[in-house]
């Protein structure tokens, strides 16, 4: 299946199937759904924190106490996906709520691992420093604007692997803090979370930028 990883950990005995995902792309939610309804593994691990969980659950914008300007790059950021799941017909999350679907089917555990994004947003925004948040905001804009160019067809391709690859190469080029904070910290605290999730034979779901980072740190020595 495409965008799947499949590793196993000797320490821990256990088997793990990590998929890459599009968090607006139908074609991403029936490739999750698929995985876990033929896996039927016993733990599923997703990429949120409680504060995203609870927006999915509720169908409503994540971090609603968030405030100043952490508040501000959070609906930047809300505004950028949502445009993309308009124009794919597809709700943000739809990936994160159909494998919590899929889970229930399997009489699966289901794992939050990611950190909250209460504070990947704060750590973001110190990260940038006063001249990287300005351009951070115009970098934002113009990538808006391109989606919003870009066919369906376009957009599904965004999680090719090369494409993910060249997304990050940019992306650490332009603001390295950043791609710090929003990528490389939060693998290593996914992968950490998945070792210690107890599960035998899992799958992880996560988005397309974070397949290669975790199942390289999963592979590596404890």
């Amino acid at each position: 299946m495409e965008n799947v990883k499949r590793i196993f950990l000797e320490e821990h005995q256990m088997e793990i199937a990590l998929i890459g995902t599009m968090h607006v792309s139908q074609d991403s939610a029936s490739a999750v759904q698929r995985l876990i309804l033929e896996e039927g593994p016993d733990t599923v691990c997703i990429e949120l924190g409680e504060s995203r969980m609870d927006a999915i659950a509720h169908y409503r914008e994540s971090g609603r106490e968030g405030h100043g300007a952490n508040r501000s790059l959070e609906r930047l950021l809300e505004s950028f996906q949502k445009q993309i799941g308009d124009k794919m017909n597809t709700a943000p999350g739809a990936d994160f709520s159909v494998a919590i679907e899929s889970a229930r089917t399997v009489q699966a555990r289901v794992v939050l691992i990611d950190r909250d994004i209460r504070t990947t947003l704060d750590r973001m925004w110190k990260a940038l420093g006063p001249f990287g948040k300005l351009r951070f905001f115009f970098y934002l804009v113009r990538e808006m604007r391109q989606a919003r160019l870009m066919k369906q067809e376009e957009l599904e391709s965004l999680t090719e692997q090369q494409e993910v690859f060249e997304a990050l190469e940019e992306l650490a080029e332009r603001f390295p803090a950043l791609k710090r904070t929003l990528v490389d910290e939060r693998d290593a605290h996914m992968a950490a979370r998945i070792k210690e999730c107890g599960g035998k034979k899992v799958v992880v779901v996560l988005g397309a930028g974070h397949l290669l980072g975790v199942t390289r740190l999963l592979q590596m020595a404890p």
